[in-house]
């Protein structure tokens, strides 16, 4: 890999699109730079591909395998059931088709939880992680267990949630709305539009998300402490560097609280703990924070 960590374009860089059989429809991935890829990057619940536009512009020479998860962008009609276990599965099939190599395997936020299930399911195709601002099973909302689920997912994710349930007269009235939300209105930029508007579809004046609400509440439903993930990440095994944010998806309070990462690590040796700076959950890989991220891709 070659280190040029100063992604200082704003144009969005082309990909290349890999088409891969999963068994019951076509997972939709994308490919940044040229050659047999060295990292496969996974987006978080509400994300797609282009979340790593900014990562691929730090890191211009080094190939990067981006999926649609199942249920989001362009692999947004694939069928359920969803959840970690599934995606990783989709993962695995993306990677045996692309590379005979063991890659670098980064996720943001959900993506940092498929991640995980993918190094302790398919430990043979993960040579380390790099968990952004995921991975540790969090800690549950208080009144999570006597709230509607769609509830607890609408007051958490916020803008990013909301958005999956209206429909938009223009596209214009979309990315208006994604403006707005309040980790992204200081720090837009061209590929945040982009990032944003791809999720886009149907016509004027019917436009909708092509992110899968069932999607989204299905695989939000494991991320929890006492969720399905909480088994297989103490599972883990692989050399891993968490990089948490410091400010949260609203750019107030932490995903994870101080200390919360550090006490989960305890029985992980192979896992470190790192803060960047002064990133949000989502400008961490859409925003200056990326750069600490390319840093990690290469360590």
């Amino acid at each position: 890999m070659t280190d040029s960590t100063d992604p200082t374009s704003t144009e969005v860089p082309a990909t290349t699109p890999v088409t891969v059989p999963t068994g019951d429809g076509d997972l939709s991935c994308f490919q940044f730079g040229t050659g047999v890829p060295e990292v496969l990057a996974i987006h978080g619940i509400t994300g797609n591909h282009l979340a790593w536009a900014g990562l691929h512009q730090a890191l211009p020479d080094t190939p990067m395998l981006t999926p649609d998860l199942r249920g989001r962008g362009a692999s947004s009609d694939l069928p359920g059931p969803f959840g970690m276990e599934r995606h990783a599965a989709d993962c695995a099939l993306a990677l045996r088709q692309t590379t005979d190599r063991p890659v670098v395997v980064v996720g943001h936020s959900m993506g940092a939880f498929v991640a995980i299930t993918l190094a302790v399911q398919y430990p043979e195709l993960v040579e380390r992680l790099v968990l952004v601002d995921g991975g540790a099973p969090l800690p549950k909302p208080p009144g999570m267990a006597h709230t509607p689920l769609d509830e607890v997912a609408h007051a958490a994710l916020g803008p990013a949630a909301h958005r999956l349930s209206r429909t938009f007269t223009s596209r214009e009235e979309y990315v208006a709305q994604f403006r707005e939300h309040p980790a992204l209105r200081d720090h837009w930029s061209p590929a945040v539009e982009a990032y944003a508007a791809y999720d886009l579809t149907g016509e004027p004046p019917h436009l909708h998300a092509r992110t899968s609400s069932e999607a989204m509440l299905a695989d939000f439903a494991e991320l929890f402490v006492g969720g399905a993930n909480e088994q297989v990440s103490a599972r883990l095994q692989h050399r891993a560097e968490v990089l948490r944010a410091p400010h949260g998806l609203l750019d107030k309070s932490p995903l994870y609280p101080p200390g919360y990462l550090d006490a989960w690590a305890t029985t992980l040796p192979e896992v470190r703990i790192t803060e960047v700076g002064d990133v949000n959950h989502y400008t961490i890989v859409l925003g200056e924070g990326v750069q600490r991220v390319a840093r990690s891709v290469l360590d």
